[in-house]
């Protein structure tokens, strides 16, 4: 059996759920459930297409964009901070879901998720028969580490993108691992980083670009995901019934 690692940005997934799905969906005690429901249909959707066997889900911490703001004020300063306390609630319910699936949560102080993903994916990247990455973010694209690795970019409005290691050499025409140094030259849209205008700039904007191993960071993928887990929450959770409504 092929072994196969699902790492999922966790706050990407859960973005999208809670604004695709009304705010109105909610369990019988009134716990409300649209970003939970939404997230886990995602992410059964991805554990059937891709056969995973291991499942790890990576999130920002509190303060990591803060942080990164002090290097380069722009630095997703165009994002929205989400004040809405039923994303928060349901955030830590999500993540309870994932763990009674036998699937990691992943998170660091201060840190985001594109580099706990980075992370695991190159210290796993010789265990797993195959690597799937699922998030929008462009600058992802540096964990190509290898040919068993291959991102999925579900971005939105548009038709979702496949990219492996050769797709980035024939189109970028450079390895995975130089493209940092490109994008902080021309700038990085979706992080709001605008082109170094000169040297001091451009080594600020490479260290905010290129991702980074996480030494803290430490995973065993031993246990395998317990399908049956998922259908247990799909029922307690009232799943089933918010399906036939959706249909």
């Amino acid at each position: 059996m092929k072994r196969v690692l699902l790492i999922i940005d966790g706050n990407n997934c859960a973005h999208r759920a809670y604004n695709a799905l009304p705010k109105t969906l909610h369990a019988s005690d009134g716990t409300p459930t649209n970003l939970i429901f939404g997230s886990m249909r995602m992410l059964h959707s991805y554990i059937d297409r891709f056969q995973a066997t291991h499942l790890v889900v990576a999130f920002d911490s509190k303060g990591a964009t803060a942080r990164k703001q002090e290097i380069f004020p722009t630095y997703k300063a165009d994002r929205e901070p989400v004040s809405d306390s039923g994303f928060w609630s349901q955030m830590d319910l999500w993540g309870e879901v994932i763990r009674s699936m036998n699937g990691y949560t992943l998170s660091q102080m201060s840190e985001e998720a594109d580099d706990i993903i980075y992370t695991v994916a190159s210290r796993e990247k010789d265990n797993f028969d195959e690597i799937y990455i699922v998030t929008v973010d462009h600058d992802m694209l540096q964990c190509l580490l290898s040919d068993n690795i291959k991102i999925l970019r579900p971005v939105p409005q548009k038709q979702e993108e496949l990219w492996t290691l050769k797709r980035v050499l024939e189109e970028y025409g450079t390895d995975p691992g130089t493209l940092p140094a490109l994008w902080a030259t021309k700038g990085e849209s979706s992080d709001n980083l605008p082109p170094a205008s000169s040297e001091e700039e451009f080594d600020k904007l490479l260290s905010l670009i290129t991702l980074r191993e996480l030494e803290a960071v430490y995973i065993s993928l031993v246990d395998s995901i317990n399908i049956k887990g998922l259908k247990e929450m799909y029922e307690r959770l009232e799943f089933k019934s918010l399906l036939k409504k959706l249909e």
